[in-house]
């Protein structure tokens, strides 16, 4: 059986007393491709905190690796991708490479120089997702998607065990969506790591997810495979108001 990555147990987590997340127990494991979705307000911030260990439970406990979280200290087995392309500041003065090259020091130390296996796993970072040729290029001239692929690279560069991304395509148009999905499936065939990915897009699903994980108001509205969740006719319309169309990707370029 595979390992255990993830796992909250009985876990409740509440703001000034409003509840954000009542008795949610979910296990991913390792090489799973997991998406957490839900709408607005639904639990899922909350609960990538708390995995990230940003919050404590007020109910519960989180394990990471098979460890309680408190026990937990190699942070560089886990790479989070944020909603960048909402914040980011086009105008910062910086290369492609140096943005990649921002997770290497995170290991190193800000002051340390880079070596060569450090530029060996930059330039494999970017080769993956296909952005070695913009290394020179500044980060702000590139469009969103091409952006998102290099926080992809930048997050990837250590070789994590587990890569969180929050809501990844905000910001990211549908020229370019099948395009982002193409470099998760990339990242797929070529690591063993295990993905989260955060939406709350509810009725687009990428067919690389292997298990969902919906939130509704911050209780676990339903823990399954793809194929089942995609079959699933009747959930509450709070829950799912529409179907759900799994966006296939069967090649890559």
């Amino acid at each position: 059986m595979m390992s255990s990555v993830v796992k909250l147990n009985d876990v409740s987590y509440s703001y000034d007393g409003t509840a954000a997340l009542t008795d949610v127990s979910i296990d991913i494991r390792r090489g799973e491709f997991v998406a957490i979705v839900g709408d607005n307000g639904s639990g899922k911030s909350t609960m990538t905190r708390l995995i990230l260990g940003l919050l404590k439970p007020k109910h519960g406990t989180v394990e990471l690796f098979g460890k309680p979280i408190s026990q937990f200290k190699d942070k560089s087995r886990i790479s989070y991708v944020s909603q960048k392309a909402a914040s980011f500041n086009s105008g910062f003065p910086v290369t492609v490479e140096e943005v990649v090259a921002m997770g290497r020091y995170g290991r190193l130390g800000l002051f340390k120089r880079l070596k060569t296996e450090d530029r060996s796993a930059i330039r494999r970072a970017l080769e993956t997702v296909n952005m070695w040729d913009f290394r020179h290029r500044k980060i702000g001239d590139l469009s969103g998607g091409q952006q998102q692929r290099v926080f992809i690279a930048r997050a990837m560069v250590n070789q994590p065990d587990l890569l969180i991304l929050d809501e990844p395509t905000v910001g990211v148009d549908q020229k370019h969506l099948k395009d982002f999905y193409d470099v998760l499936h990339l990242l797929r065939e070529q690591t063993s790591c295990t993905f989260i990915l955060v939406t709350h897009d509810l009725n687009v699903v990428t067919n690389l997810v292997t298990k969902v994980i919906h939130l509704d108001r911050g209780s676990l509205a339903c823990d399954c495979g793809l194929k089942e969740y995609s079959e699933i006719d009747q959930l509450a319309p709070s829950i799912r108001p529409y179907p759900v169309k799994v966006l296939i990707h069967e090649e890559t370029t």
